[in-house]
């Protein structure tokens, strides 16, 4: 079966109003500095790997990528929110972890999964989360009190939990599922979950973003304090989350407001991170190094994609559910690669052009095949 990427770019729909005291630091600023756009992705990303997964019955992946996690050598791989496979350092399939049912071992909806520091993994199910070894095994449920979208885990007893219909959208728990903190009112407003809902910003802080606004919520993993902040400085004019919130719901904004500045993507490893800027029907997507807060370079639709030869923007999509401390990830399909190569005859000779031919040699059918894994560094 052909497989399609589903969206344009992952956009967390979270209309909120953050009522904290003191005004927004911003981390950057794009509008006062001369910046370089690349000409090819490669030049940015100068170290990458290519892993063809294998492919059999019990380990295809379904059509709808949620999230990729690594994990020392592992892949962990979350789909169509039903199910959580594991690959190896060769693209191997390892296992699937738990199964969909009504039992106390079983998850009804994987909305979010993330890994312990040991290694164990933790799945959200909404009302509950399911605690399983680094093999598989059940471990124990933890109960919530309320409706947990995301999970993003800061040691073995303390995860941020993003929330759905609840008094507030971001809530800091403990391993028993007992309620530290609860940041981020949410006015009555209607929530909707994101495939990776908490991004690092360096080793020290966690970013969780209001809508597709330049506002933000950090926590830092050291203190265990929120703070308000600003991705981007107000001469920017990125969209603020307290425009949106002058409007019953993110439709009505962009009806009145259509050429608003979104910042609609974001990812992030170690010390860089991401974030698309969608001005219009424009994108723009700028490399931020962390270490110094300095924008690196930028990457815009004539960027060339040398290193999955499919478009540029597509690639980029798929890093936005990546979730790493060592490098970007994404998975690509192989009918997408493979239309991408016979587009880009003229690059015949690139490297990472033979690398991706000779990696469909053996696999007769690549319409129903698992994706490449490319993981991208600087």
């Amino acid at each position: 079966m052909k497989r399609h990427t589903l969206f344009i770019l992952p956009i967390c729909v979270i209309l909120i109003g953050c009522k904290g005291d003191g005004s927004n630091d911003s981390i950057a600023c794009i509008s006062s500095i001369s910046i370089k756009e690349e000409r090819y992705i490669s030049s940015v990303f100068s170290n990458s790997e290519l892993i063809q997964l294998e492919t059999t019955d019990e380990s295809l992946i379904g059509q709808r990528i949620n999230k990729i996690k690594k994990y020392g050598d592992n892949y962990f791989i979350s789909y169509d929110n039903t199910a959580l496979v594991t690959f190896d350092r060769q693209g191997k399939f390892i296992r699937k972890i738990g199964e969909t049912g009504r039992g106390p071992s079983e998850y009804t909806r994987l909305y979010d999964f993330d890994l312990l520091p040991d290694g164990n993994i933790i799945i959200s199910d909404g009302k509950k989360l399911l605690l399983y070894s680094y093999t598989g095994k059940f471990i124990k449920a933890i109960e919530l009190d309320i409706v947990c979208f995301n999970i993003k885990v800061i040691d073995e007893d303390c995860f941020l939990i993003c929330a759905s219909a609840e008094e507030y959208s971001v809530y800091l728990i403990n391993g028993n599922g007992d309620i530290l903190s609860k940041q981020l009112e949410r006015d009555n407003r209607m929530v909707l979950g994101r495939n990776v809902a908490f991004f690092a910003l360096g080793k020290d802080h966690i970013l969780y973003q209001q809508d597709n606004s330049n506002n933000f919520l950090s926590f830092n993993v050291k203190t265990r304090e929120f703070a308000n902040i600003d991705l981007l400085c107000r001469e920017d004019n990125v969209l603020d989350i307290e425009e949106v919130n002058k409007y019953q719901n993110l439709l009505d904004h962009e009806k009145h407001n259509p050429d608003a500045k979104k910042i609609a993507g974001i990812a992030s490893y170690i010390n860089y991170l991401f974030f698309v800027i969608q001005d219009q029907s424009k994108f723009k997507c700028y490399l931020l190094n962390t270490s110094g807060n300095t924008i690196d370079c930028l990457f815009t639709e004539d960027t060339i994609d040398d290193i999955s030869f499919t478009n540029i923007f597509s690639l980029l999509n798929y890093i936005t559910l990546s979730d790493s401390e060592e490098c970007f990830m994404a998975l690509m399909w192989p009918h997408e690669i493979i239309e991408g190569l016979n587009s880009n005859i003229e690059l015949s000779e690139h490297s990472n052009y033979q690398r991706l031919r000779s990696l469909f040699e053996n696999i007769p059918n690549t319409e129903g095949a698992n994706p490449v894994l490319i993981e991208l560094r600087r």
